[in-house]
């Protein structure tokens, strides 16, 4: 599935990068750095998205897993979930 979809984006004509968010998780003392993947970002001139995509989301903690990300950066641009 994510051969379709980077293809699709590339015929689209969008540049596209795996990205990382990282966030800091406070812990009482401790922090710990996590980070997270984002599948697709895909850019044209003043134009962003970001794509998360899983074949399927059977249970709950896999769509936390999935959309984690998204979640987690922070800015404006759209940000999309996709799954079969």
């Amino acid at each position: 599935m994510e051969n379709l979809i980077y293809n699709e984006l590339k015929r689209r004509g969008f540049n596209i990068n795996v990205g990382i968010v990282e966030k800091i998780i406070s812990n009482g003392d401790k922090r710990t750095r996590k980070s997270f993947e984002v599948d697709f970002v895909c850019q044209k001139p003043n134009v962003k998205y970001y794509i998360q995509s899983a074949y399927e989301l059977p249970t709950k903690e896999k769509i936390e897993q999935e959309t984690r990300s998204l979640y987690n950066i922070d800015d404006s641009f759209k940000k999309n979930s996709n799954n079969l």
